[in-house]
């Protein structure tokens, strides 16, 4: 595409062009930072930095992030996060990185014109974070092997985005770095709800 954008002179032309160029970029940046990340994870493994953060600042800034690819697919993004301030004490980019898949993931796989919710509970001495997407959920086979690595699953990105298989997988393995529960709620046909319980 770069070398057929040298020799036209249709701006129309070149912008699809530069399209395809920016698509196939994002895709190959995503697979290389996922493939860096597993290689960090399986060998030479991470040590956390923690350091003490208000959970609900870091949600937030994250939602407002991601409002605008929401609204490229029509999709509401709804956050319901406690108005309590909830210090706790853990690696903030990592803590990060894993909701930031998270909400990529809901934001890919839900339906145009639908919603995804972000919801932030305290029950006692646990925080429960919620990230809840309107997609086509996962089946019984999916289920048994959400978090392995490689996997590709029953569901599709719905707005032609790429999957590279290995997000889960990385998400799961810095949660257990983390000593965060996660787990998958779904029935085919009717979304997903991943479920993060961090203590306080």
């Amino acid at each position: 595409s770069a070398d057929i954008l040298k020799d036209i002179d249709d701006d129309k032309k070149k912008m699809e062009l530069l399209n395809i160029i920016i698509s196939s970029s994002k895709k190959m940046q995503n697979i290389i930072t996922n493939i860096l990340d597993v290689n960090r994870l399986e060998t030479r493994g991470i040590i956390p930095k923690p350091q003490k953060i208000i959970i609900n600042d870091l949600l937030l800034q994250l939602v407002n992030e991601y409002k605008l690819s929401a609204e490229k697919k029509l999709i509401t993004l709804e956050d319901n996060i406690i108005q309590e301030k909830i210090t706790i004490d853990t690696d903030p980019e990592l803590l990060k990185q894993i909701i930031d898949n998270l909400l990529s993931n809901a934001i890919k796989y839900s339906f145009n014109g639908t919603k995804v919710k972000v919801l932030l509970e305290k029950r006692e001495q646990l925080l429960l974070l919620k990230i809840i997407d309107a997609g086509p959920g996962f089946s019984k086979s999916d289920m048994a092997k959400i978090f392995g690595k490689f996997q590709r699953l029953s569901a599709k990105p719905t707005g032609g985005e790429d999957s590279v298989g290995l997000g889960l997988f990385i998400v799961k393995k810095i949660c257990d770095i983390l000593n965060i529960d996660i787990r998958c709620e779904s029935e085919f046909g009717k979304g997903a709800t991943f479920i993060l319980t961090i203590k306080i």
